[in-house]
């Protein structure tokens, strides 16, 4: 019996209180029930010495000289009584493992202050002093109702998970959205525009860098968190506010493009009209001179069509 026997990440036994994290490290930890390796183990190592002594006794003849006090047998039972309630504490903990290292994962998607975490932390506790529990053969919960309570924290974790991605990632009608965006006319003129001197040229970057930032994970459903806790890299504890709404960024920017797109017209429109401006038409060719002033008879406001060539003029 090896005493590197864990569950979600914690020893089983109290007397090795290690925390394993996301990254490997290990540290202490606070224990709640006691169960001790060192109060385990010598039954099991006085059992193996007794089969032992019995393996020589290996035919009738031998046997017919067997003589055993009867401490030594009642010794040999409480020794097999120990070693049974430790094969059932393995096969146990294998059992849970499986779900544990799933709920450890999902911890590490979610924030400590997130109400399923504390929730989880405080299940993980419980989870291990009833595992000890049984482990000592003082009772505690059985097998099922653990499970069932694991069970139950997955399928909750799972449901705010996928609350949080399809609040916080763009989602297939979304995506679409994004692609229109790409194809708007307010867009393409911005592009347009961004070429011509007198207008900032990093506030359509910067609102490209917004938008193409946003996540977009069209084939998420529950049923792709059934074997692993995160999907596709998204992690909630990453983000600096849970409340943070995708589809009303997405939509912001689309806001964007109608102010971005009449803030430059806006600006040619003065900078066409300057003296150093009204110069400048003097050495243009009679073409450039009238798309110019076909930009200029249009209205202020956020109308996506330029004359076409008025960009080159």
């Amino acid at each position: 019996m090896q005493p590197g026997v864990h569950l979600w990440n914690r020893s089983v036994f109290s007397d090795r209180p290690l925390v394993i994290d996301q990254q490997g490290l290990v540290s202490g930890a606070a224990e709640g029930v006691s169960f001790s390796y060192n109060d385990l183990n010598p039954y099991l190592r006085h059992y193996k010495k007794f089969l032992e002594m019995l393996s020589r006794f290996d035919s009738p003849g031998k046997l017919r000289n067997l003589t055993l006090p009867l401490m030594e047998i009642e010794d040999a039972r409480s020794g097999r009584a120990w070693l049974d309630r430790t094969v059932s504490l393995l096969q146990l903990v294998d059992r849970l493992q499986p779900l544990t290292a799933y709920l450890v994962e999902a911890q590490g998607n979610l924030p400590d202050d997130h109400p399923w975490s504390e929730r989880a932390a405080l299940a993980r506790d419980w989870l291990l002093d009833e595992v000890r529990r049984l482990g000592r053969g003082d009772g505690g919960e059985s097998e099922r109702s653990l499970a069932q309570e694991l069970e139950q924290l997955k399928a909750d974790y799972v449901s705010e998970y996928a609350r949080l991605h399809r609040q916080m990632v763009l989602g297939l009608d979304g995506n679409e959205q994004r692609k229109r965006l790409y194809q708007d006319a307010r867009y393409v003129a911005l592009k347009e525009l961004a070429g011509v001197d007198l207008l900032n040229e990093e506030e359509l970057r910067h609102w490209e860098r917004d938008v193409g930032s946003l996540r977009t994970d069209p084939g998420f459903h529950e049923g792709t968190l059934q074997d692993s806790a995160t999907y596709n890299g998204f992690r909630p504890a990453l983000y600096r506010h849970l409340d943070f709404d995708a589809q009303a960024q997405l939509n912001m920017r689309d806001a964007q493009l109608d102010d971005l797109l009449l803030r430059w017209r806006q600006a040619l429109h003065a900078g066409l009209n300057s003296e150093t401006a009204q110069d400048s038409r003097a050495n243009m060719n009679p073409r450039e001179r009238q798309l110019l002033d076909e930009f200029l008879q249009q209205p202020v406001t956020d109308v996506a069509q330029l004359p076409a060539g008025f960009v080159d003029a």
